[in-house]
């Protein structure tokens, strides 16, 4: 063998140690100690003397080095080597809606360039940076949801909809099909924000239809939805303090209604019985009427039914009938423990 094919052998073998170093070290969540690379990393696998693996050991690092790989030495507990950590990206600070948006991004990108291998670097890099996200998912949507999105979908479309009737102030109208529908049915919204849980696109704003707040999936949107121009109402605009993450699927927060009480006791007893602020209806609709946006929950059902009478839902129907039946639950209860007695 020539010296020049010696040298170039010996050259290709250290660039194949190299690159099973830098994958040892960039995956490892801990310093690796050399005793866990002799034997196991190939290129250091051979019958060589333990000095002789030391000093190629040492060569190496340097190369890595050369390369802009610096490792370190790191000792004490749990001593090793590692890659030294300012060689790592910083966190990145994006929001989760931040995170989305990139999402979309890639399923554009996915569509426009028919899969292929520039759709998944584009979707690769997106798994990183929101992996590297603070308080990111630990795990990113399978890259099978996104290519099935792309593929048969039109979120991208609705997505830009929703966007715009957010930005501009205004209302929606889309076909939907929720969990509980055979088939989809129109809804009107007033879109307050757009976020993504689970890897879905959800939007988030006041459903018109069932007068309180509502997320919505965009996979279960059909067609594209309409902006249109209405009489604008308070609902129309979200609070100062909404946040689009504590309306997400998953987040354990309490329906939102507008509530009609009827109570003995005026504004404060109103107050108590909704746990929200209150407001006189119209002089027109009677005395003792008060208004409220109040959260749905156990609580409400079990203020309402303490108050002994004195306050009652009038609207909305559901909840007012929802209120009856456990009172009924309660009644029935109680007479079969008097029975039993």
């Amino acid at each position: 063998m020539s010296a020049a094919k010696h040298d170039a052998d010996g050259a290709g073998r250290q660039v194949e140690r190299l690159l099973n170093l830098a994958a040892v070290f960039f995956a490892a969540r801990r310093p690796v100690p050399f005793d866990e690379i002799v034997g196991r990393v190939k290129g250091y696998d051979d019958d060589a003397p333990a000095e002789t693996l030391e000093k190629r050991f040492k060569r190496d690092r340097a190369g890595l080095a050369e390369a802009g790989v610096v490792v370190d030495y790191v000792g004490g507990e749990g001593a090793g080597y590692r890659v030294r950590e300012d060689m790592f990206l910083a966190p990145i600070a994006l929001s989760e809606e931040e995170s989305g948006l990139l999402m979309l991004a890639v399923v554009a990108a996915g569509e426009a360039l028919g899969g292929g291998a520039l759709s998944e670097a584009a979707l690769s890099g997106w798994r990183k940076i929101a992996g590297a996200a603070p308080g990111a998912r630990a795990k990113a949507p399978p890259a099978s949801f996104l290519r099935k999105t792309a593929a048969l979908h039109r979120e991208p479309e609705i997505a830009a909809v929703f966007a715009e009737a957010c930005a501009a102030g205004r209302r929606v109208r889309f076909d939907y099909r929720g969990l509980q529908d055979a088939a989809a049915r129109p809804r009107e919204a007033a879109v307050w924000g757009l976020g993504t849980a689970g890897g879905r696109w959800i939007m988030v704003g006041f459903d018109h239809d069932r007068r309180a707040v509502r997320n919505f999936r965009l996979e279960r949107v059909t067609g594209i939805p309409k902006l249109f121009d209405s009489a604008p109402e308070p609902t129309d605009v979200a609070p100062p303090d909404f946040r689009v993450a504590d309306h997400l699927p998953g987040r354990t927060r309490a329906e939102t209604v507008a509530l009609t009480l009827k109570v003995d006791g005026g504004a404060s007893t109103a107050a108590r019985v909704s746990d929200a602020a209150v407001r006189p209806a119209e002089p027109e609709a009677g005395d003792g009427l008060f208004l409220a946006e109040a959260a749905v929950d156990e609580g409400l059902i079990g203020r309402v039914l303490a108050a002994s009478g004195s306050a009652e839902i009038v609207s909305p129907a559901r909840l007012r009938a929802a209120v009856r039946r456990r009172a009924a639950k309660i009644a029935s209860a109680h007479k079969k423990k008097v029975a039993d007695a």
